[in-house]
């Protein structure tokens, strides 16, 4: 393309000499140079020879100086730029490899046309990067709640419950999703939000806790309901990874295990909790561990492959 480009440049160029046209006039001249160029990246792939002879035949066809050259043809095969191949072969159907979902390359960020089969749309491209392991908190957790992995995982060394929340500031505002991973679960495990402070062991029944756990048993702040169906969550599994989406312009907290469409939704989550909210589990059966990552809002409920734990 490079080839075409320069002879592109050179029909303007000629055509728009600025001793001989107004200031205007070069100015028009030089955007439409600049939509030839586009035109050279997007539409003529694959047929930048075609885009050639019709910026010729209009600008340059009674230009002595300038000769209408045939099509180029390299000395030796090079290998097309993936973003090439994406957009000659795929066009009209390319997989973005964070939400799962088909678009036009117009809808990829330029520079994600280089990435190949792991790129992502304009929506998911911003947040691709944020995967964020989060550590628990020394203070904020119950006594026999033992921290591993530099206090990345946390595990209960008694059958009893017994709680942790993780060690980041509470968020106030907006939408957050959290992904959890829980080895070794039997049966009771609490996954949930509360304010970043001390709890009692038994947190599922105090005050701004707010979660979900086995036998369609949902938490708000510290009664124990029925209202939410939690049981396709659990059903004999030993390891369990699960969405957890908060927003707080709803007032909602969502649980989704990643890959089914299947949701238990809360409602009435204090908007405006000056203190925040922050992930918080409570644990019951020894050997029980839990991990937390933050992931983008809309992997929520997909994209089980991108978090790795």
């Amino acid at each position: 393309r490079e080839v075409y480009k320069e002879r592109i440049e050179k029909i303007y160029a000629v055509a728009y000499k600025k001793e001989e046209n107004k200031e205007n006039e070069v100015a028009a001249g030089e955007g439409k140079l600049q939509r030839a160029l586009q035109l050279l990246d997007t539409e003529y792939v694959g047929r930048e020879q075609d885009l050639y002879e019709l910026i010729y035949k209009k600008y340059a066809a009674n230009i002595d100086d300038i000769v209408m050259e045939s099509e180029f043809m390299p000395s030796r095969y090079t290998c097309p730029l993936v973003s090439e191949y994406l957009i000659t072969e795929h066009g009209d159907a390319i997989l973005c490899s964070e939400c799962l979902q088909s678009f036009q390359y117009t809808e990829f960020p330029e520079d994600e046309l280089n990435n190949g089969a792991f790129l992502a749309c304009k929506r998911c491209a911003p947040d691709r990067n944020n995967v964020v392991e989060l550590k628990w908190h020394a203070q904020y957790k119950s006594d026999a709640v033992l921290l591993e992995n530099n206090g990345y995982n946390a595990k209960v060394t008694t059958s009893n419950h017994k709680y942790c929340l993780v060690d980041q500031p509470g968020v106030v505002k907006g939408v957050h999703c959290w992904r959890w991973c829980t080895r070794h679960y039997q049966t009771w495990f609490m996954w949930g939000i509360s304010n970043r402070k001390k709890h009692t062991d038994a947190s599922y029944s105090n005050k701004n806790v707010f979660g979900i756990a086995g036998s369609n048993q949902s938490y708000k702040n510290g009664a124990c309901v029925y209202d939410v169906q939690t049981n396709v969550f659990f059903g004999g599994k030993t390891e369990v990874i699960i969405d957890m989406l908060l927003d707080l312009n709803k007032g909602e907290l969502c649980f989704k295990i990643p890959g089914n469409e299947s949701e238990a939704k809360m409602t009435g989550i204090p908007k405006d909790d000056p203190e925040g909210w922050v992930p918080h589990c409570n644990m019951h059966y020894a050997n029980a561990t839990a991990q937390v990552k933050r992931i983008p809002t809309n992997w929520y409920g997909k994209n089980i492959k991108r978090v790795k734990f």
